[in-house]
């Protein structure tokens, strides 16, 4: 063997779905053959590289080591290959995974809302992976650069080459625990008294508060800096700070029952953009997006717990 053509795609793609299934069976009948047929495939394949792709037992198989690496780039050829067609074809086709980046932000929070719904919709077509990434502008290189299939951002792209929608516009508030809100006669005495803490990669929104501050005449005293939302959170819940979080986090969360919340005469808001590349609305993971952008409300399927069972090839012989 010396180049691609002298390698039998259609015996690597038997690989590829046996691989899947541990099972020559099942992939026997998933491509329309025999086991047979998918036995000699296999046979002439291993024949052709030198190797044991799989080891044989009687009532099953598994993968060599050789096997499970040529498996891991079969998968993603072959997720290429579904990406390929779902480009050129009129149908949905899928059976590849999405990959989708979110900006860390203080409303990351509602950003994975709206992913979850995602998952929803696209969990007939494949799965979905997500990448955190830091800046707005770093979301927009990769997503041009074909990195991505679609990110969430705090802000709306300038390049030509990517289509965006708003798909929430979420409102902060200041919270701290309820026994230091009680200390003071008025609120703004709080954020002048006891340290703010932010997220350091919010950039922009952090402008946006000293800002709201500046023209409410607060200067607080001290300000703190952290990646982690969790620790800001328990920061607050002890009283240690004032935190700005998203409205809809603290309703929705149980941590947010255990803090009191209070606004400037000025609200805070941070809008939140779905972005993707301009030309791929015709592959099912824009499709979806689009689909989900376009919704009132959320997907049905939200409320279905055995959606994951009815969409994957689960045998009946597993189920209770």
């Amino acid at each position: 063997m010396r180049t691609l053509k002298d390698i039998n795609w259609n015996q690597v793609y038997s690989f590829y779905e046996v691989a899947r299934k541990l099972s020559m069976k099942e992939a026997g009948q998933l491509l329309g053959v025999s086991t047979p047929t998918i036995s000699e495939q296999i046979k002439k394949l291993e024949e052709l590289l030198g190797v044991p792709l799989f080891k044989r037992f009687p009532r099953k198989i598994e993968l060599t080591n050789e096997g499970a690496s040529l498996y891991a780039c079969a998968k993603e050829m072959f997720e290429a290959g579904g990406r390929f067609l779902d480009t050129v074809s009129p149908d949905s086709i899928g059976g590849y995974s999405v990959k989708v980046a979110i900006q860390e932000t203080t409303t990351a929070p509602i950003a994975i809302e709206f992913l979850n719904q995602y998952w929803d919709l696209f969990a007939p077509f494949g799965t979905v992976n997500t990448v955190r990434e830091v800046t707005s502008e770093s979301i927009v290189e990769k997503l041009v650069q074909g990195k991505y299939d679609w990110g969430i951002s705090i802000e709306k792209p300038r390049s030509s080459r990517l289509s965006s929608y708003e798909i929430a516009t979420s409102k902060l508030v200041f919270c701290c625990s309820a026994r230091i809100f009680k200390k003071f006669k008025q609120p703004a005495d709080i954020l002048r008294s006891i340290p703010i803490a932010r997220n350091s990669w919010d950039s922009a929104l952090n402008e946006t508060v000293d800002d709201v501050l500046r023209e409410s005449s607060i200067f607080p005293e001290e300000i703190i800096e952290s990646d982690h939302l969790e620790f800001i959170i328990n920061l607050a819940q002890r009283g240690r700070c004032v935190a700005l979080l998203p409205q809809e986090s603290i309703k929705n969360d149980s941590w947010g029952k255990s803090l009191t919340t209070f606004e400037l005469n000025k609200p805070i808001k941070a809008k939140i953009f779905a972005v993707w590349p301009k030309g791929s609305e015709k592959m099912i993971s824009i499709k979806k997006l689009i689909e989900l952008v376009n919704m009132t409300g959320k997907p049905a399927v939200m409320l279905d717990p055995e959606l994951q069972i009815k969409v994957g090839e689960v045998k009946q012989t597993m189920l209770e």
